[in-house]
């Protein structure tokens, strides 16, 4: 909301498109995907040198990449005026100077995109999230210092620049100081290489189709609808982005774990455990944050924007549907990375990518950023559908166990959230952050008691008791 009035919805629609070129550019073509899965098994062996040679492989044809990318931006720059048809002539020039910034700052980062997979199956995940949280808190710092002394558009994309090669730096020395990894460009393991490229292949494949989505869908707009329309989206993809964020956590801490899981006997029940466990857990939290929405969601965007924006909160809600049933199921995702069959997964995102394309040119022509968001859900309902069946298939996970051990027992406590706490919001009415605050609290414990009484089984109880007990002696001796 603070961007919006700083610096206008036309401005403000710019930089989403910015923003999401940066991650559709900022694509590592796999390679992450396959450094975690190789580097994973190579460490179960303390394989040390065979990790330095397959990161001078990968480092090698990242180089490769970086090249190519560097001349297609060149080649997209002289064509902005031919793409971007829904920009004014005013803010086409603006956004050409945006775009060489993401330019510099995509060739310059792309080599390190590996930085997290290499992190990951080190298990270096609380220096990982460090690093995240400085980023993000760092640029917002950065942001409103700027914009509250008049900073212009190319300022804040700049920033994003920045924190984002300081980051690089802090993780490469990070990486050479507190692990063992190093890198080897001398010697080509030409059947490793075969591997990797079939893992990047797929890997790719499944993140391009992946970030069509949210990343395209904005640039759709701007070709058939307006820069209002875009920032109604960009509003809407930021509410679903917190939840994503929230959601998705977790899920590639668990690459490691995986690998070890199918090393050994009773792999298919151990990973169904896991897959049950690490579900329930993460739908604790997707419901409390959906259900909040669904509560109070519309006060919080009279408080967050103004009334110009509450149609926002049907989209917000529209795109958060299809995660709750998507999110909790991701491990089956690194699952079937695990046991090579990525190339199931690439067919049903591609199939996904291309049914969002198609709806948001012909939704987005007529209904704006409405268009764009029901595209979404109908390419994101295929996607769950279709991977569900893989994994029952595939990794024999039987999909009516799942959804019985995992989703029935929440039933009761979300009618039970849903109904009090529509009568909270009923009786603290009143549109301010003291009475926003207040109903999020309140809901948050109906919610939390209604799952600890409704939901969680003798072994999660005993585990909820002994966290509570570890943060009140925490608490006590502080």
């Amino acid at each position: 909301p603070f961007l919006i009035r700083t610096l206008g919805q036309s401005s403000f629609g710019i930089y989403t498109i910015a923003i999401s070129l940066i991650t559709l550019f900022m694509l590592d073509f796999g390679l992450g995907a396959a450094i975690s899965k190789y580097i994973s098994e190579h460490l179960i062996n303390k394989a040390y040198e065979q990790i330095a040679h397959l990161l001078g492989m990968i480092y090698k044809l990242y180089l490769v990449i970086d090249i190519i990318l560097a001349s297609i931006l060149i080649i997209l720059y002289f064509f902005l005026g031919s793409i971007f048809t829904g920009l004014t002539p005013s803010e086409l020039e603006v956004f050409r100077t945006i775009f060489i910034v993401v330019g510099v700052f995509t060739v310059l980062s792309f080599p390190f995109l590996s930085l997290n997979g290499i992190l990951i199956a080190n298990e270096s995940f609380q220096a990982m999230k460090l690093f995240e949280l400085f980023q993000k808190v760092f640029t917002l710092l950065f942001m409103i210092t700027f914009l509250l002394f008049n900073g212009d558009l190319i300022t804040l994309i700049l920033i994003h620049a920045i924190i984002g090669l300081f980051v690089i730096v802090l993780k490469v020395y990070y990486i050479s100081k507190h692990t063992k990894i190093s890198i080897q460009f001398k010697k080509n393991d030409h059947a490793m290489l075969k591997m990797i490229f079939k893992i990047s292949m797929w890997a790719t494949i499944i993140a391009i189709s992946e970030r069509l989505m949210f990343t395209l869908s904005p640039t759709i707009l701007g070709i058939v609808s307006t820069t209002s329309m875009i920032a109604l989206f960009g509003v809407a993809s930021a509410i679903e982005g917190y939840l994503y964020v929230v959601a998705n956590a977790i899920n590639g801490f668990f690459l490691p774990k995986i690998t070890r899981i199918y090393q050994h006997e009773d792999a298919d029940r151990n990973m169904f455990d896991l897959f049950v466990r690490l579900g329930r857990v993460q739908l604790i939290i997707i419901l409390l944050v959906f259900s909040g929405f669904v509560i109070l969601g519309e006060s919080f965007i009279l408080l967050w924007l103004d009334n110009t924006y509450l149609d926002v909160y049907f989209l917000a809600i529209l795109l958060m549907i299809p995660s709750i049933f998507y999110f909790p199921q991701e491990l089956g995702n690194q699952a079937l990375m695990v046991n090579n069959k990525l190339k199931l997964q690439s067919f049903v995102f591609i199939i996904m990518a291309i049914i969002n394309i198609v709806f948001v040119f012909l939704l987005g022509r007529y209904y704006g950023a409405l268009g764009a968001v029901i595209s979404i859900f109908i390419a994101y309902t295929f996607r769950t559908i279709a991977m569900n069946l893989i994994y029952q298939k595939h990794l024999n996970i039987s999909l009516k166990s799942y959804y019985t051990k995992t989703y029935v027992p929440f039933m009761i406590p979300i009618i039970i959230t849903f109904v009090l706490g529509r009568l909270i919001s009923m009786i603290l009415n009143e549109v301010t952050w003291m009475h926003f605050i207040l109903n999020g609290i309140l809901i948050t414990l109906v919610f939390m008691t209604s799952i600890y009484s409704f939901t969680l089984n003798k072994e999660e109880k005993l585990q909820t008791k002994e966290v509570l007990k570890r943060i009140i002696l925490r608490s006590s001796n502080v």
